[in-house]
């Protein structure tokens, strides 16, 4: 820890005038060692219930905001036939050396594809870097692409759970390529989470630093935005639970439904 604070602070100037790299470029290279602590089996898993539960049937799903395909990877296992985006040119880099899945660069606020698809997912809150008209936008193009009867998942965190957890958090891990240093803020009146994250190269003995915001909406937003675009709400659950999740909750799955027309 001593040692890459020195060369953090050592460096400090150098990001002053550097300014930020683009969002997930560098941090794609450590992506999944900084979080191996989530249990994306367990995830699928909920997923794939959701799909039993209220899906039309098939099992052809698209994952918009994919990252390094963890997520997907699993979800084929469970029998899905998964594609899937990522606005990062690197995180999909990433994701293409585990192989398995269709994968391409792809924007959240303009998907290019055809319809036909069984579901829509949006996961690890990936919904919350987008503006209130980016979000609106994003549940009518879901709408085009998807079969009827599909569905449209995706996750948010909780202005409950950003107090407790990330309101001013910090942590450091070590990996293979260099070590890695995240910290959070939370702007309370605006409901703006700020997450910084510096990653010292080894290989280059250099600190790149990126900088996330994400938006913590009140979950009524969502039933609000998704109006205009005429998809009906299925439930909103508690975590990866099929409890009822509200503003207590922390992490809370929202499905849509396209209605059969």
């Amino acid at each position: 820890m001593g040692t890459f604070l020195q060369i953090k602070h050592s460096f400090r100037k150098i990001l002053s005038t550097r300014g930020q790299v683009g969002r997930y470029s560098h941090f794609a290279r450590v992506y999944d060692r900084v979080m191996n602590h989530v249990d994306y089996d367990q995830w699928a898993n909920f997923i794939s219930r959701i799909f039993d539960l209220f899906g039309n049937g098939g099992r052809r799903i698209v994952d918009g905001g994919c990252g390094t395909a963890t997520l997907m990877l699993f979800l084929r296992k469970k029998g899905f036939s998964v594609a899937g985006f990522d606005l990062s040119y690197d995180m999909v880099r990433e994701a293409r050396k585990k192989g398995g899945v269709k994968l391409w660069q792809g924007d959240l606020r303009e998907i290019s594809l055809r319809g036909g698809w069984d579901g829509f997912i949006c996961i690890y809150d990936s919904i919350q870097y987008l503006n209130i008209t980016e979000i609106k936008n994003l549940f009518n193009e879901v709408k085009k692409i998807l079969a009827r009867g599909g569905l449209f998942v995706f996750d948010v965190v909780t202005h409950n759970h950003v107090m407790k957890y990330w309101f001013n958090y910090s942590e450091q891990t070590e990996t293979e390529s260099g070590d890695v240093f995240r910290r959070s803020w939370y702007e309370v009146h605006k409901r703006i989470l700020h997450t910084e994250v510096e990653i010292y190269s080894n290989e280059e003995k250099k600190i790149y630093c990126e900088h996330h915001i994400q938006y913590i909406y009140p979950l009524v937003t969502f039933e609000e935005a998704a109006e205009e675009s005429g998809m009906r709400l299925v439930g909103m659950f508690d975590g990866i639970s099929l409890r009822s999740g509200n503003e207590n909750s922390d992490r809370v799955h929202f499905v849509f439904c396209r209605e059969v027309e």
